[in-house]
């Protein structure tokens, strides 16, 4: 139990690691339903995973079915949807789209091993995707809102490319200086400053 609360703690310190700031609590409060194996847990089988995230109205659920703690029973769906969430709760305008997809496959394939987090696995088929793809503009990423009337191969490439800008982010930068810029970016954009206006003064660059 001591070690299932500390890897969900360095889960979500992870997260705030590379927001760059600290993140507000939900609204409602997250419980963690942990079994030992899946012979107690038939009533918690939906949807058949090992773990899965379910948020409700008055709280949500972790729910880690065989025993095998954050490591193994927290699926990579469940730690999207976490992050997604969190990011989602922090105040009244949701975070850009890309950083809200880009964000959840980074820190999705984070790792706890101890008290130490690996962070920024390499993903080959995210890299294998991009090598054969032709890239869509960065601005155009930014600027996306929704993807109704993008095809299925620009959806790909738009997750894609939203992952490996906030890999840069993280480790293409002087130490630190991603973060702090992200952290800068998503305050204008969240003041409705457009994002090539929010890129320049947060990165000092254009898109």
């Amino acid at each position: 139990t001591i070690a299932l609360a500390r890897d969900a703690e360095l889960f979500r310190a992870t997260v705030e690691f590379t927001l760059g700031s600290a993140i507000a609590n939900p609204g409602v409060p997250t419980r963690i339903y942990a079994f030992d194996d899946r012979r107690p847990s038939r009533a918690f089988a939906h949807p058949a995973e090992s773990g899965y995230f379910l948020p409700t109205l008055r709280q949500d659920w972790i729910v880690l079915r065989t025993g095998d703690g954050w490591g193994d029973d927290a699926t990579l769906e469940l730690r999207r949807e976490y992050v997604q969430y969190l990011l989602r709760s922090q105040g009244p305008t949701l975070p850009p789209l890309w950083f809200d997809e880009g964000a959840a496959e980074f820190l999705g394939t984070a790792r706890i091993d101890g008290y130490r987090v690996h962070l920024g696995l390499f993903d080959p088929a995210r890299v294998k995707l991009l090598r054969g793809q032709t890239w869509t503009p960065l601005l155009r990423i930014l600027e996306a809102t929704d993807l109704e009337s993008w095809s299925p191969g620009d959806r790909e490439t738009f997750a894609a490319e939203s992952w490996l800008f906030v890999h840069y982010l993280n480790f293409g930068l002087e130490s630190g200086q991603g973060r702090k810029g992200l952290g800068v970016y998503l305050e204008q954009t969240s003041q409705a400053v457009p994002p090539e206006v929010a890129v320049r003064a947060a990165f000092g660059k254009t898109s």
